[in-house]
């Protein structure tokens, strides 16, 4: 008996350890970020690579970052009103 109380909790522990987690993050993910993301991975990797130069990889990494920071900005505006100014 001992043993099918012990079995019930291991598969009830199983069971609630291996539920799906990709569809929860597809709620909570930020298609803009991975945008973000994937441009900057793509950069780095022409820089690995050699396509492109290091300080052509700063300059272009610098600009992600700016229209990112702007289209954040830019939603949060939309967002919270008064914080435009």
């Amino acid at each position: 008996m001992n043993k099918g109380i012990l079995l019930f909790f291991v598969l009830v522990f199983l069971g609630c350890s291996s539920t799906p987690t990709e569809q929860f993050k597809s709620l909570v993910s930020d298609p803009h970020y991975a945008q973000y993301q994937q441009k900057l991975d793509d950069l780095e990797h022409q820089q690995l690579s050699g396509a492109i130069s290091y300080s052509e990889y700063l300059e272009r990494k610098k600009q992600i970052d700016e229209d990112y920071t702007k289209e954040v900005q830019e939603r949060e505006n939309i967002i919270i009103p008064e914080k435009q100014q």
